[in-house]
């Protein structure tokens, strides 16, 4: 996996995460999440074929969503705009 942003850390060790939460919704229960504060990573590529996402749990296992439906809303944009 490459990563296509620059600048994301966890624990002071480069990340390809771009955003981490701790839910306090109980297993099966509808989970909404927004991030308060937007945090912007510069890319390393100009032009992006393909992006995969990944749920995974705080042990970096794939998280099973049991076919439920998922969005999720990436917003990138061009440096200076």
């Amino acid at each position: 996996m490459r990563n296509i942003a620059q600048g994301s850390f966890n624990n002071h060790m480069s990340s390809h995460s771009i955003y981490e939460f701790s839910s306090s919704e109980n297993i099966g229960s509808k989970l909404i999440q927004t991030p308060t504060n937007l945090i912007y990573y510069k890319l390393n590529k100009t032009n992006i074929d393909l992006i995969t996402i990944q749920l995974v749990d705080q042990d970096h296992n794939p998280i099973n969503n049991l076919d439920e439906k998922l969005i999720i809303d990436l917003h990138i944009k061009r440096y200076g705009s």
